[in-house]
C-alpha cells in the first residue's frame, strides 16, 4: 500500500467504514476539508434522488465544501446494484488519479465496498427490465412468490439466502440464478485488506439512531414520501422499504401512528447498525478505532488521518 494514491501504479483510496451514525461522515468530511481530498459515499441509500430526509446524506454546505461522489446517482423508481456502484466508484478513484486528487471511500455499505475493493463482472449488474418484472412480482404476490420461483430455479440458492424476508435479496439471489453463474467463489471467498472501523459503544450509537431518527420525521420525512408518492408512480423495492420510508408510508396510509413511525423506524436503525458491525466483523478485515470517548470531530479526524498515513491507501484488486 501508498501513502499517495496518486504516485501508485494501481487504483486505490483511503477507506473508512463503520456503522451508521457512528459518525464517520463527518469525520471524513473534516479530513476531506482540510486536505482538499474527494469523498466518495458506499452507501446503497444516498444514491437516490429525492430520498433525503431519510438518508443522511452531507448537506448542501459540507456539498460545497468537498467534492462529493456516491451521491444523487439515479431515481427513486429505478434499482441499482452492487455492480452499478462498482462500475460508477472504480471510475471516481481512477479519474481521480489521473488528474491528482486523492479520495476517500466512506460508508457502511459492506458489499458496496466489497465490490468497489475487489471488483464486480458484468453478470453482476442487474438486467433493468427483469428487475422491474421481479419488483412486480414482489408487491402483487410478497414474498412467498419470490421465494417459490427461487426455489425452482435454484434450491440450493433458497437454501444459502441467510435473510428470507428481505425481497431486495431475494430479488437479487433470483437474478444471480437465472445469470447460470451465481457469485463467483473466488469473489466470495477473497480475504480482503484491511480498512479502517470506527468503534463505538452500543449504548452510544443507539442514543445517536434516536436522535437521529426522531429528527428525520421532525424535519418532515412524511411529507418527502407524500412527494415520491406523488412524483413516481412505481417506487423500486428498495425506496418502499427503506428505513423511515416504509414507516413513513404507513403514517400516510393510516397504518400507523407518527409516533409508532419513529419507534419503527428506530429499532430498524438499530437493527441496521447490527448487521453492519456483523459484517465488518465477518466479512471485511478491518482494524476497529475506538471513537467512544472522542466527542470532537478534529480529534477523531486525527486518530483516523494518523492511521492512514502510518498504513497507507487499499489498493483496488
Amino acid at each position: 500500500m501508498s501513502t499517495n494514491p496518486s504516485n501508485h501504479r494501481f487504483n486505490s483510496a483511503y477507506f473508512l467504514v463503520g456503522p451508521t451514525a457512528s459518525g464517520k461522515t463527518d469525520i471524513a468530511h473534516h479530513i476531506a476539508r482540510s486536505r482538499d481530498w474527494d469523498v466518495l459515499s458506499a452507501d446503497s441509500m444516498v444514491v437516490y434522488r429525492h430520498m433525503d430526509k431519510g438518508t443522511a446524506k452531507p448537506s448542501s454546505a459540507m456539498m460545497q465544501e468537498v467534492r462529493y461522489h456516491g451521491i444523487n446517482l439515479t431515481d427513486p423508481d429505478k434499482g441499482y446494484t452492487a455492480g452499478n456502484y462498482c462500475e460508477y466508484a472504480r471510475a471516481v478513484i481512477s479519474n481521480n488519479m489521473k488528474i491528482g486528487r486523492t479520495t476517500i471511500v466512506v460508508g457502511g455499505t459492506g458489499l458496496y465496498i466489497k465490490a468497489l475493493i475487489l471488483g464486480l463482472d458484468a453478470p453482476s449488474v442487474a438486467d433493468a427490465g427483469r428487475r422491474l418484472e421481479l419488483d412486480r412480482i414482489g408487491k402483487e404476490d410478497g414474498i412467498t412468490a419470490l421465494l417459490a420461483l427461487l426455489e425452482k430455479i435454484d434450491s440450493s440458492a433458497l437454501k444459502a439466502l441467510k435473510d428470507k424476508s428481505n425481497p431486495r435479496r431475494i430479488i437479487r439471489a433470483i437474478e444471480l440464478a437465472e445469470s447460470g453463474q451465481g457469485r463467483d467463489r473466488k469473489w466470495a471467498d477473497a480475504v480482503l485488506p484491511a480498512v479502517p472501523c470506527i468503534a463505538i459503544d452500543t449504548a452510544i450509537l443507539n442514543s445517536r439512531i434516536e436522535t437521529r431518527g426522531r429528527a428525520m420525521f421532525k424535519n418532515g420525512l412524511v411529507d418527502e414520501a407524500r412527494c415520491l408518492r406523488r412524483d413516481f408512480k412505481d417506487l423500486s423495492a428498495t425506496a418502499l422499504h427503506a428505513i423511515g420510508y416504509a414507516e413513513a408510508f404507513k403514517v400516510l396510509d393510516g397504518e400507523m401512528t407518527e409516533d409508532a413511525a419513529i419507534q419503527s423506524t428506530i429499532i430498524r436503525t438499530r437493527q441496521l447498525a447490527k448487521r453492519q458491525r456483523t459484517w465488518f466483523r465477518n466479512v471485511q478485515k478491518v482494524d476497529y478505532i475506538d471513537l467512544t470517548n472522542i466527542t470532537d470531530v478534529a480529534a477523531a479526524a486525527k486518530i483516523v488521518d494518523d492511521y492512514w498515513q502510518k498504513h497507507g491507501s487499499v489498493q483496488l484488486l
